[in-house]
């Protein structure tokens, strides 16, 4: 673009100080599709993973064993993976808009060095610009490339913002991972613990017809010391009655001792006239066999 220079502004000499050494064009214009494919994508698909993950987490832990405490700290983590996802969405979309704006800045960029570039190749013409437009020029390249620069820190900040969300997300899922753990080795003590209750009911049972049997016994028992004490008590009442009767008869007694040994002496007497009977009767005969024997060995 050439521009008309007045004479008293031709013969001036115009130093203008554009240094372009270090400056490179690149094209990402693909990169930042790409990235801002991957800031909204890849978001969704992990917070809608990790959706899926606590949901069926959830599910798993709604056992009759779990505690309330152990449902409350589900409903804690997943109201903070969905404070986090939240924070995440905003911090993508403020992501998405700088990067457009990072784009539109580097166009205009882009622009603002070709059009420097275009000046300083006019400024070796014999006809220069004139010196407004090149600073007005200067000024909006030096106001772009500020704001070019404000926009790339906060883009850096919002980076140093999801890696620190991506961070405390890393830190959620470990957090889960470990309660989920601890979850499974609480289930199995409760399962050891269902078992160790069913032994010992069991022994409590055996323990309880132990107990009824022993009741059994003992009413068993104490029936028969109620009849044996119904037995003593008839046998003191016939005790009393025989007390009484000798107690009634003892006036009595020396008579009938006397005439007792009276019938005694004179059993002796009668016994002795017996034995001498009997002796008697064997000597008769013994007499009567040794006879027989005589006749029998004179016969003969």
């Amino acid at each position: 673009m050439m521009h008309h220079v007045e004479a008293e502004y031709a013969q001036d000499d115009i130093a203008i100080d554009l240094s372009f050494e270090n400056a490179e064009f690149v094209n990402e214009d693909g990169d930042d599709e790409s990235t801002d494919d991957k800031l909204h994508v890849l978001p969704q698909s992990k917070s809608l993973a990790m959706k899926n993950a606590l949901q069926e987490l959830k599910k798993e832990f709604t056992t009759p064993s779990l505690t309330s405490e152990a449902l409350a700290s589900v409903d804690v983590i997943s109201e903070y993976l969905e404070q986090l996802e939240g924070q995440v969405q905003d911090l993508t979309v403020k992501q998405a808009m700088h990067t457009i704006d990072m784009h539109n800045m580097r166009q205009l960029y882009r622009a603002s060095v070709e059009e420097n570039e275009k000046l300083a190749t006019t400024t070796s013409l014999p006809t220069t610009s004139a010196p407004t437009e090149l600073s007005d020029a200067m000024d909006t390249t030096t106001s772009q490339l500020r704001e070019y620069m404000e926009l790339d820190m906060e883009v850096h900040q919002a980076k140093q913002d999801r890696d620190k969300f991506r961070t405390q997300n890393e830190r959620v899922v470990a957090l889960c991972a470990q309660f989920q753990q601890e979850i499974m080795w609480r289930n199995i003590d409760v399962a050891e613990g269902e078992k160790r209750c069913l032994a010992m009911s069991r022994q409590l049972e055996g323990t309880r017809q132990l107990y009824e049997e022993s009741q059994r016994e003992n009413a068993e028992l104490k029936g028969r010391v109620e009849a044996m004490a119904q037995h003593i008590q008839t046998l003191v009442q016939h005790k009393k009655v025989l007390v009484h009767e000798v107690k009634s008869l003892q006036k009595y007694s020396h008579v009938n001792i006397t005439g007792l040994e009276q019938d005694a002496q004179e059993a002796r007497m009668m016994q002795k006239s017996l034995t001498m009977q009997l002796e008697s009767a064997h000597a008769e005969r013994d007499g009567l066999k040794a006879k027989l024997n005589a006749h029998n060995i004179t016969t003969v």
